[in-house]
């Protein structure tokens, strides 16, 4: 839910009720600019509940940031919206919400009357949050904060429903026949809003491998591979994924997980991309076999000291070549010096700690 945190800041004061005392930066011509028009690039978030608004530009780009702090090894992902909003009343609202990947998270705003104000609260919480300026937004992340991540507009306007995102089941669970399966509506959404982020950001490695909540699982998307792992599950169960354009652009982006015969199946024509309708299926060795006869590469040279040809071991008679013989055990009681030579025999019992006497003979 969105909580408003800090009452309206009027224009003269420039600081609202709640003791926020932006702090002063050099402005940009476009800030200063305070009846600019509003962009059309921006998208005003709704979960803000702002209706009457625009996103505001400034620097040259719409201040609607998308944020991202993604750690692929520790399973880590989570996304801030940093915004601010031009009212059709002439006020401003600065709007942040931040959470999962995956989750709605928590939201805050504060009200401006003026652009100065409502400027410098923007910077200051993109400052907070990435550890750069908003001019250095395109300067590599700072450790441990969040980095500005590039927008496809046109797809976030349209909600993300350029595509539809499929998942393969091969193993029966919860009964399903062997075939693609659709993601949830939401979770669509939000696979396709990652892979555009990951398409309009090829200078950010971590955006290639997003973990992504949904429900009681977070499950790890992996967009150069195309799987998904459910890696809150200890089962951590991968299956393979794909996109499905809308606009009949044909199924794209699919990748078939190491051990398969990519090849297996596919017609000469299809084309670069596409795969048929279920997925080759995978070249697997059976066991045992001698999977390098035929090879015509030449054999080695034998080490030095040996023969170039070795004569077969000879196998005792009554033994199989083909199984070691089995490990000999004695019962309880045999003796164990049975048709062991005298010599040995002696010097075992010399070894051996002489016994108490029991009244009985010891070892013979």
């Amino acid at each position: 839910q969105t909580s408003a945190a800090g009452a309206k800041t009027t224009a003269s004061s420039g600081a609202s009720d709640d003791g926020r005392s932006p702090k002063k930066k050099k402005r940009t011509a476009a800030a200063d600019a305070s009846s600019a028009p509003a962009t059309p690039l921006g998208v005003v978030d709704p979960e803000s509940d702002v209706v009457d608004g625009s996103i505001e530009n400034l620097d040259g780009d719409p201040c609607d940031a998308m944020l991202a702090r993604v750690d692929p090894s520790a399973n880590s992902d989570e996304f801030a919206v940093l915004q601010l909003i031009r009212r059709a009343g002439g006020a401003f609202v600065v709007y942040s919400r931040a959470g999962r990947t995956g989750a709605s998270g928590q939201g805050r705003k504060w009200e401006f009357d003026g652009m100065e104000a409502a400027v410098d609260c923007f910077e200051d919480e993109f400052e907070k949050k990435t550890g750069l300026d908003w001019a250095d937004r395109a300067k590599p992340a700072q450790w441990n904060k969040y980095c500005f991540v590039r927008q496809n507009y046109a797809q976030k306007r349209a909600g993300y429903t350029g595509a539809l995102w499929q998942y393969w089941v091969d193993n029966g669970v919860d009964g399903k026949a062997t075939a693609w399966y659709d993601y949830s509506d939401d979770g669509s959404r939000q696979a396709e809003r990652l892979y555009q982020e990951y398409m309009s950001n090829a200078n950010i490695q971590d955006l290639s491998q997003r973990c992504l909540s949904s429900g009681h699982y977070t499950y790890k998307v992996d967009f150069v591979r195309m799987i998904q792992t459910n890696v809150a599950h200890y089962n951590r169960t991968s299956r393979r994924i794909r996109r499905v354009d809308a606009n009949g652009g044909g199924i794209t982006g699919v990748v078939a997980p190491p051990g398969t015969n990519h090849f297996a199946g596919l017609s000469a024509s299809l084309p670069v991309g596409a795969i048929p309708s279920a997925p080759p299926a995978a070249a697997v060795f059976p066991p045992g076999p001698n999977h390098f006869a035929g090879a015509s590469a030449p054999p080695r040279a034998p080490p030095a000291g040996l023969p170039a040809s070795t004569p077969p071991h000879r196998v005792p008679a009554g033994l199989s070549a083909s199984a070691p013989p089995a490990a000999p055990v004695s019962s309880i009681g045999s003796n164990l010096f049975s048709g062991m030579p005298s010599s040995l025999r002696a010097m075992v019992r010399r070894a051996a700690p002489t016994p108490r006497s029991t009244g009985s003979s010891s070892i013979t």
